[in-house]
């Protein structure tokens, strides 16, 4: 089972923009950590986990939505949220 992912760069105070940066990227590190399994294509777990890890990543991005450049987030939410559209890329 795909674990959540640690938000050690959230701290009481800090701004909510930030914030939201350190929680949204903590979740594509994770995807990220899942890709050489993925890549490999023989290891169900890590394709578990990065599915995991986007549909996290999505979550976020709908919660943070109004801390962001309007155009700008849309096209990367759109991105995380179709396959095949070039997500690692944004980042």
């Amino acid at each position: 089972m795909a674990k959540a992912p640690r938000y050690d760069a959230v701290a009481a105070g800090m701004p909510f923009r930030e914030a939201a940066r350190a929680i949204m990227r903590a979740s594509l590190d994770a995807a990220f950590g899942a890709l050489p399994g993925v890549l490999r294509g023989d290891d169900t777990r890590s394709v578990h986990d990065m599915r995991v890890a986007l549909r996290r990543l999505r979550s976020a991005m709908t919660t943070f939505d109004g801390c962001f450049p309007p155009r700008r987030f849309r096209a990367v939410r759109h991105a995380v949220r179709m396959p095949g559209t070039g997500v690692l890329s944004w980042w």
